[in-house]
């Protein structure tokens, strides 16, 4: 632990091991570029400069191992399964070819951790026990896999590229307790349309690049509907999830509507 007595200091390190490393604060290389969750090199000179009085640096405990015990990565390939010994530790690492909405799947109840090296990402579906969850990742980005054991000593999983369906207007739709569903949707004409739920679930809407565009969390999306103003042509992907049983969703012309709701 150190302490930081004035503002504005930067501070020199040169690590030992090669390795991920973690400070309340931001890393430099001897360039003075900004380090996101990069490797750092052994003796190699990198600066930081503290946020708050005290401060620490971590070497991080996500290095990705061989779950097998051989200590080397396992580098996860889209549509391939996964055989996983709970009883040995370890992480698997992911690194997208494309921008797209990646599905994972386990056959046992698990917990899954998906995480961009050590930072937390969003997706949706079912996490713990046999998981059905759907996640963007990006193209060249490094993502890290983590399974916790639940109540099956072996875990059968897989990652494919999230097939989608389509959605049209007017037409209700059911989202399955446990699982989640992605569907496309091109409006017909610019202008605000309605999103609408029976029961208590969560949707990710996202643009035509696989850019978030609105979360709604699961507890907002009970029997209600929100708004979302879209551009005739374009194309956006909604995924979505029921939470405690299987909800209707649907998507309406705003104009159609005449109760209250809220505007995205």
């Amino acid at each position: 632990m150190y302490i930081n007595e004035t503002d504005g200091v930067y501070y020199k390190f040169v690590p030992k091991t090669t390795g991920y490393y973690s400070v309340e604060g931001g890393f430099y290389d001897e360039e003075w570029n900004q380090i996101y969750s990069e490797e750092m090199l052994a003796g190699n000179a990198y600066y930081l400069a503290p946020y708050g009085r005290y401060w620490c640096i971590k070497q991080s405990e996500y290095t990705p191992i061989d779950p097998g015990g051989s200590g080397g990565k396992v580098q996860v390939k889209v549509g391939e399964t996964y055989t996983h010994d709970m009883r040995k530790g370890g992480f698997y690492e992911f690194i997208p070819e494309e921008t797209a909405s990646y599905h994972f799947r386990s056959n046992e109840n698990v917990k899954l951790e998906v995480k961009e090296r050590i930072f937390e990402i969003n997706g949706i579906g079912t996490l713990e026990g046999k998981v059905d969850y759907s996640v963007v990742m990006r193209a060249g980005s490094v993502y890290w896999i983590h399974l916790y054991e639940m109540d099956a000593a072996t875990v059968t999983w897989t990652i494919e590229k999230t097939k989608t369906k389509t959605a049209v207007t007017g037409t209700k739709y059911t989202a399955v307790k446990g699982g989640s569903d992605t569907y496309d949707f091109v409006p017909s004409k610019s202008g605000d349309y309605s999103v609408s739920f029976n029961g208590k679930g969560g949707v990710l809407v996202y643009d035509d690049a696989w850019n978030e565009i609105k979360k709604y969390y699961p507890e907002e999306a009970d029997g209600s509907r929100v708004v979302l103003s879209l551009e005739q042509g374009k194309t956006y992907h909604f995924a979505v999830a029921a939470l405690e049983k299987d909800m209707q969703w649907e998507i309406e012309s705003a104009k159609t509507k005449t109760d209250s709701y809220t505007q995205i």
